[in-house]
């Protein structure tokens, strides 16, 4: 029994006994507790002077930005903005493509109070150069209401914000004109000539990132000139494309007359009052003579690229002065037109518009209007040179003729008698289809033989004639020249010519004519003429 409580006792004693193994493991335990211990701590600690540093931080930063925010009217009189020149490179449809050089100016002594100057030279001393982004320049007319019309985008400027430094620039841009309407006014003072001292707006700005929110508005306020605008010239404003005669009847023409400008842009807009007084050269060729009112029944503007103008118009029958003598010529203005078109003449007529107080009950624009009113539009007749109106003119026929029984023997030694039948056949385009009539006719013509001439027919007066009308478009003359007119150039070749065909019993002989015609006509816009139509060809004579 002793011995197994001795057993027992030894037991107890080694379990109470601690081994240096989990002495050493208690310990390190207590060793990590207390670390982790310190260093949370020590992480709180750092943690709560990290809040407070961001803290004030953040407050520092906010109370900066507030400031500078608070104060940017006064950081924008530090930059100066000034153009030298804006030149406009094209003109489309959408706006202006335009070249801008200028310079900005920096000069932090504008700057009030001195808390801002100091806090903004501190910042742009940090951050020296920057590229800016959003330079917008909104530009008005001084003397337009102040009403915007553009605003101009100059994307990318690299800058030196620092004091006492300066950047020049020159970007191409484009810009876009935000109510077209405003952009006649500015073609009107551009045309008038005092197109000049375009306002800048103060209320330009560019975006300065500082932490990425803040903008400060830069002052602009320098008056600039624009350059190098295209089509400067009033005269050089318009081109007549087209004057289309549509139809017609014994008392009027209606006429659709297509405009446009060398200026691109769109707009459009009604002139229903507007009349267009058509003009030729009178006779001294200084003045013009008024040949028609065009009173206009639907007039438009419109355009998705040029400026073209349509009318849709009815020419009303003109005044006297159109077929009035110059100066006892036998010429009239008329005259001088419709035969200058045949001589292969560069003539013109020429329009000009008037517009009745009345209708400024609706928009008028006031460029157009001037222009209309004061610039004398020159006419090209397009097509009309090309109009073969003369469909035809040949002589059919020239007949020798003797009345004396020895018709050969008195030819070998008297010229004979002759007479020509010439025929004339005019063809008119339906627009043209009134009253109008063939009355005079005079040829200058030369008949040759193997590349000489030997015959002439020279008339110095007008011989009259009648034309016949086969049909509603078609006018026929056929008409006899007597001898009188007729001129031997060379007596030896036209009596071998007539010996030869005599000698073969030929009754008729073929030759070459080379010469023109003129026509004197009749309708009801009075009188005018085909001068010196040119002819050639081969021509039957027969004896």
């Amino acid at each position: 029994m002793s011995f197994l409580k001795n057993i027992n006792n030894d037991g107890e004693n080694r379990v109470g006994e601690e081994t240096p193994l989990l002495c050493n493991k208690r310990k390190f335990g207590r060793l990590k507790s207390v670390f982790e211990r310190a260093s949370l701590k020590i992480i709180l600690s750092i943690l709560k002077k990290m809040v407070i540093f961001y803290l004030i931080f953040f407050v520092i930063v906010f109370l900066i930005s507030l400031i500078l925010y608070i104060g940017k009217k006064n950081i924008s009189e530090a930059y100066k903005v000034s153009f030298n020149e804006i030149d406009v490179k094209n003109v489309t449809k959408e706006g202006l493509n335009i070249q801008v050089s200028g310079c900005v100016d920096v000069d932090y002594s504008n700057i009030k109070p001195m808390i801002i100057k100091n806090l903004w030279k501190g910042f742009t001393g940090i951050v020296g150069n920057l590229r800016v982004y959003g330079f917008n320049l909104n530009i008005y007319l001084p003397d337009y209401l102040e009403k915007k019309i553009a605003t101009v985008i100059l994307s990318k400027i690299q800058i030196d914000i620092r004091d006492q430094h300066y950047t020049n620039f020159n970007e191409t841009t484009f810009l876009k004109f935000d109510d077209s309407m405003v952009l006649i006014e500015l073609f009107k003072r551009f045309c008038e000539k005092i197109f000049y001292d375009i306002k800048i707006s103060r209320e330009a700005s560019f975006r300065l990132h500082f932490l990425y929110f803040l903008i400060f508005p830069v002052s602009i306020g320098r008056m600039t000139t624009i350059y190098n605008f295209p089509e400067t010239s009033l005269d050089k404003v318009f081109d007549m494309n087209s004057l289309v005669i549509k139809d017609s009847s014994s008392d009027f023409l209606n006429a659709e007359i297509q405009l446009s400008t060398k200026i691109d842009f769109s707009i459009s807009t009604y002139l229903p009052y507007l009349t267009w007084n058509v003009l030729v050269s009178s006779c001294d060729e200084t003045k013009h003579v008024k040949i028609a009112k065009i009173k206009s029944y639907f007039f438009y503007i419109k355009s998705s690229k040029r400026l073209n103008i349509t009318l849709l118009s009815r020419i009303t029958s003109p005044n006297n002065e159109l077929i009035d003598i110059c100066n006892d010529t036998g010429i009239s203005p008329l005259n001088r037109i419709v035969s200058g078109y045949f001589s292969k003449k560069h003539l013109y007529i020429y329009m000009i518009g008037d517009i009745s107080e009345t209708s400024m009950e609706s928009y008028v624009p006031s460029w157009l209007l001037r222009t209309l009113t004061t610039t004398e539009i020159p006419v090209p007749l397009h097509g009309f040179p090309n109009t073969k109106f003369i469909k035809s003119i040949k002589i059919d026929k020239f007949v020798m003729k003797n009345n004396k029984e020895d018709f050969i023997y008195n030819s070998f030694w008297f010229p004979p008698s002759f007479y020509g039948i010439v025929i004339v056949k005019i063809g008119f385009p339906g627009a043209f289809d009134f009253y109008i009539n063939i009355t005079h006719i005079r040829l200058n013509i030369e008949l040759s033989s193997d590349g000489i001439p030997f015959l002439k027919i020279s008339q110095n007066d007008w011989i009259s004639s009648t034309s016949l009308r086969p049909m509603p478009s078609i006018l026929l003359l056929k008409t006899k020249i007597y001898d009188k007119y007729f001129k031997i150039l060379n007596i030896t070749v036209f009596k071998k010519i007539l010996r030869e065909n005599i000698l073969h019993r030929t009754n008729n002989i073929v030759f070459y004519i080379k010469g023109n015609v003129s026509l004197k006509l009749d309708s009801r816009l009075g009188s005018f003429y085909f001068q010196k139509v040119p002819i050639s060809g081969d021509v039957l004579v027969e004896y």
